[in-house]
């Protein structure tokens, strides 16, 4: 049953004349729950008999008790401050939360990888005990924080390795876990972090694929495996890297071009001037910067632009500190044209962005603008 943080057992009972198909095995209080379904009409006979799915249950078991050793790998890498704080041991992988105030390094996790390959090499007997709770912990026994215990406990003993107090199916020999592999680590939290690993027959599965997903990179890229296919990529992400400064560099020239044509077009009123138009950016952020740019040439005034960008419809607007004072306000303005094209938006008196729906509506919302402002710098 679930018990140490391990998923409960299938497998199948068979009776006079029916079957239940066992999809988890659950232990409540004191009694162990099978939940499945029946097959067939139950008979008068009370004679049954129970087959576990034993493969399944062998790759828990080394999963299980990979668990202990990773637990005694992470305090002997990182120190005793080290506890366990969380697991979920499946037939496929197990995952394994611990404490700890920072990421270790790829040294250290190698590290620990190799510690507790090395004692599954080693064939130690992995012990089973029934003892007293007080026993336990006298003799050196790790007991899970928080966890609740009985008077009486078991305990799993790994000579000269591990002494933890745990309910779940383990081996009978750390070398019956064959490989170890840790395929993830990562932050859960403050203060706590998560391994995730395979062991046995799974680590082999992993490692194929990966062979297969690196033959596959290889034959698209056209080089050999190792320090070849490395530097390759290498190579690959530098030239992406220039190419995609030189398309930012493009934008600004573009949006520089376009900034020095709209200052030319802008609208001078005795308080201030603004620029309300429609123009073409590739995305928000370059309409923003667009609007941050044309504020600082314009000095003292108002900005206030629309762009469809993938179908949609973006408003930004701007306005000087100077303008603001006199009651400008760019929320008020984004939010108004963008009520009348069917959208919503707002924000602060100096900047403010929203979104319209109807791009047919977009000429009367920036005759709108045009009037709000005009009204506004009059003066």
């Amino acid at each position: 049953a679930e018990s140490g943080g391990q998923v409960g057992d299938i497998g199948e009972i068979i009776g006079d004349g029916w079957k239940a198909v066992i999809e988890d095995t659950v232990k409540e209080s004191d009694s162990f729950v099978h939940v499945g379904k029946i097959e067939g009409q139950i008979g008068d006979s009370a004679d049954v008999v129970a087959r576990i799915d034993n493969g399944r249950r062998d790759s828990i078991r080394r999963n299980h008790t990979a668990t202990h050793l990773l637990h005694f790998a992470l305090r002997k890498v990182l120190g005793d401050h080290v506890h366990q704080s969380g697991s979920h041991v499946g037939p496929d992988r197990f995952r394994f939360d611990y404490t700890h105030f920072e990421a270790p390094s790829k040294a250290q996790l190698r590290k620990i990888e190799r510690i507790v390959n090395e004692v599954a090499m080693a064939d130690i007997p992995v012990c089973s005990r029934e003892m007293a709770y007080r026993e336990a912990l006298d003799k050196g026994a790790i007991a899970l924080f928080g966890e609740k215990y009985g008077d009486s406990v078991r305990v799993i003993s790994i000579e000269a390795v591990s002494q933890e107090l745990c309910g779940g199916t383990h081996l009978t020999r750390t070398g019956e876990m064959g490989a170890f592999l840790i395929r993830s680590e990562s932050s859960v939290g403050s203060g706590q972090r998560r391994i995730e690993a395979i062991t046995g027959g799974a680590v082999i599965e992993w490692i194929n694929n990966l062979r297969d997903n690196q033959a596959e990179i290889t034959a698209i890229l056209k080089v050999g495996q190792g320090e070849e296919l490395v530097e390759k990529t290498r190579a690959l992400i530098a030239e992406r890297k220039e190419l995609e400064d030189i398309i930012e560099d493009l934008r600004r020239e573009q949006t520089g071009d376009t900034a020095e044509l709209l200052v030319d077009k802008a609208s001078t009123f005795p308080r201030g001037r603004f620029i309300v138009e429609e123009v073409k950016v590739n995305d928000r952020e370059q309409l923003a910067n667009l609007v941050d740019e044309l504020k600082e040439k314009l000095a003292s005034g108002a900005v206030f632009l629309v762009c469809e960008i993938e179908g949609k419809i973006a408003l930004i607007s701007g306005v000087t500190p100077d303008l603001v004072q006199i009651g400008v306000h760019a929320g008020d303005l984004i939010k108004g044209a963008a009520g009348i094209t069917g959208g919503s938006g707002g924000g602060r008196p100096d900047f403010a962005q929203g979104g319209g729906r109807d791009a047919s509506l977009v000429p009367d919302a920036l005759e709108w603008v045009r009037d709000q402002l005009k009204t506004k710098l009059r003066g």
